[in-house]
C-alpha cells in the first residue's frame, strides 16, 4: 500500500497542465505588454500629430487671417486637432476663451520659449491633446485581466509666428522705400478706380526727389527697427499703416520714379520679363539683385494680364470701411459673391477668391524694397533688397509709355525663414512663417 502511495506521487500526470499554466500568465502578460503598450505608443504618435496640426493651424490663423483674433485661433485650433484621430477617436480639445498664456489649458498663447526666433514674444500657440482617465481614455485588452482598465497619452505642441526674409514668389520688380522727407505737403491723392489713396508716401511730396542734402532721412529696415519705410504692423501686432494701400506702381517720370524693373540673370528677351511678372521667382532680404536696362511698357501689360488670368475672379474685400480712409474699400469691380463668413476671418481686409480662398489667391506675389537713393541714381546696377512687401495685383495695368501704371496693394504673405539673410523688425515685415518649436 505505501509503495502505491508513492509511485502516484512520483507519477507524472498533470504536469504539463502546471507548466501550461504558468505559461499563460507569462503569454498574457507579455501580450499586455506587446500590444496594449503598443497601442499606447501608436496613440501617443498619434496624438502628437493631432497637437503639431492644431497649433499650426492655429499660428496659420493669427497669422494669415485675423491677426490677434484669439477666438478665431482657437476655433480653428480645435477643429484641425478634432481632424486628426487618436486611435480612432477625436481629441476631446477644449475651446477655452481669450488670449490666455496658462499652458495648462488646452489651447493656449504663452510666450515663445527660450532659443526660439521669437523668444519672449507673444508670437505663440500651445497646444495640448489628450486621451486619459479624465478625456476619452484608451482602452486595454489583455492588460485587463491584471486590473488595468484604461491608460492614457498626451502630447503638446507649441507653433511659433515669426518673420521670414525670403520668398519665393518675388516679382520683376523693385519699388523705392519710404523716407521722411522735410516737405510737408504729401502731394495730391492717387485716383485708381474710382478709388483714392494718398500720396504713395504721406512724408513724400510727389513733386520732390530723395534729397538728403534738404534734410530728407532714409532708415533702412533693421532686425531691431522698422526705419522710415513701408510697414503694416503697429507695435502691438496689429494691422495698421500701409496694409492694403493701393500702391501703384510707375516708372519714367521725374515726379513718379517708383519702381525698377528686376533681371534675374535669365536673359534681358521681352518674353522672359513677361513670364517672371505671371510666375515666381526666390528673393531673400539683404542680398543684392541687378536692375534691368531700359523699360518694358508692352510686356509689362502682358505679364499683368497673364498673371491676372490666373484667378481672374480674386478681389480686395474690407468688411468694415472707414470713410477716412477710402482706399481701404472693398474693390469689387465684377460683382463677385463674397460669402458672409469671410467677413469674420477679414476684420481689417484681406484678398478674397471663390477659386483659392482667403489670401491664397496666385495673384499675390512680391516686389523687392530699394532705397530711394540706389531709385534715383542705379540704372543697370546691382541694388539691396531692403525688405520684400506682399503685393497683390487687383486690376490691369494702366496707361501707355512712361505713364503706364501696375495697380496693387500692399499685403501680408507667407515667407520663409533664413538664417543667411538679413532680417527685418516685426512691425516692418511683410514675410510671415509658421514654425514648430515645440
Amino acid at each position: 500500500m505505501i509503495n502505491a502511495c508513492f509511485a502516484r506521487l512520483r507519477h507524472e500526470r498533470g504536469a504539463v497542465l502546471v507548466h501550461v499554466t504558468v505559461a499563460i500568465i507569462g503569454l498574457l502578460a507579455f501580450s499586455a505588454l506587446v500590444v496594449d503598450y503598443g497601442v499606447m505608443w501608436s496613440a501617443r504618435r498619434q496624438a502628437q500629430n493631432s497637437a503639431d496640426a492644431a497649433a499650426l493651424g492655429g499660428a496659420i490663423s493669427m497669422a494669415y487671417k485675423a491677426p490677434g483674433s484669439y477666438d478665431t485661433a482657437r476655433a480653428v485650433a480645435q477643429k484641425v486637432g478634432a481632424e486628426n484621430r487618436v486611435f480612432g477617436v477625436s481629441p476631446n480639445i477644449d475651446l477655452g476663451s481669450g488670449d490666455s498664456a496658462d499652458v495648462t489649458q488646452d489651447i493656449s498663447f504663452p510666450t515663445c520659449p527660450p532659443g526660439s526666433p521669437a523668444e519672449g514674444e507673444d508670437a505663440c500657440v500651445r497646444v495640448n491633446v489628450y486621451r486619459n482617465a479624465t478625456k476619452d481614455a484608451l482602452p486595454t485588452f489583455f492588460a485587463r485581466l491584471f486590473g488595468m482598465l484604461s491608460q492614457g497619452v498626451r502630447a503638446s505642441a507649441t507653433a511659433e509666428i515669426i518673420a521670414g526674409n525670403s520668398s519665393d514668389c518675388i516679382k520683376p520688380w523693385a519699388v523705392s522705400d519710404r523716407w521722411d522727407d522735410t516737405t510737408p505737403n504729401p502731394g495730391p491723392p492717387v485716383t485708381a478706380g474710382g478709388i483714392q489713396n494718398p500720396a504713395w508716401d504721406p512724408d513724400w511730396n510727389t513733386d520732390s526727389t530723395w534729397d538728403p542734402a534738404a534734410g530728407d532721412l532714409y532708415v533702412p529696415p533693421s532686425s531691431t527697427n522698422p526705419g522710415t519705410g513701408f510697414r503694416i504692423y503697429d507695435a502691438n501686432g496689429q494691422l495698421c499703416c500701409d496694409y492694403g494701400l493701393v500702391l501703384p506702381l510707375k516708372q519714367g517720370t521725374a515726379n513718379a520714379f517708383w519702381y525698377q524693373e528686376i533681371d534675374f540673370h535669365e536673359g534681358n528677351s521681352s518674353a522672359i520679363y513677361r513670364a517672371a511678372i505671371a510666375g515666381c521667382h526666390t528673393g531673400t532680404i539683404g542680398e543684392t539683385v541687378s536692375v534691368k536696362p531700359g523699360t518694358s511698357h508692352g510686356p509689362t501689360d502682358q505679364g499683368v494680364d497673364d498673371l491676372i488670368a490666373q484667378d481672374p475672379q480674386a478681389v480686395w474685400y474690407n468688411p468694415n470701411p472707414d470713410p477716412s480712409k477710402p482706399w481701404l474699400d472693398t474693390y469689387n469691380p465684377n460683382g463677385v459673391s463674397i460669402p458672409s463668413t469671410v467677413a469674420d476671418m477679414c476684420p481689417t481686409g484681406c484678398v478674397y477668391s471663390p477659386t483659392t480662398g482667403i489670401n491664397s489667391s496666385p495673384r499675390i506675389g512680391a516686389i523687392t524694397v530699394m532705397s530711394p537713393a540706389e531709385l534715383l541714381t542705379c540704372s543697370n546696377c546691382d541694388i539691396t533688397v531692403r525688405n520684400i512687401l506682399g503685393f497683390f495685383i487687383d486690376r490691369p495695368a494702366s496707361g501707355n509709355g512712361n505713364n503706364q501704371v501696375v495697380w496693387g496693394r500692399l499685403v501680408k504673405i507667407p515667407g520663409k525663414y533664413k538664417t543667411t539673410g538679413t532680417t527685418v523688425e516685426d512691425t516692418g515685415s511683410f514675410l510671415k512663417t509658421i514654425i514648430l518649436v515645440r
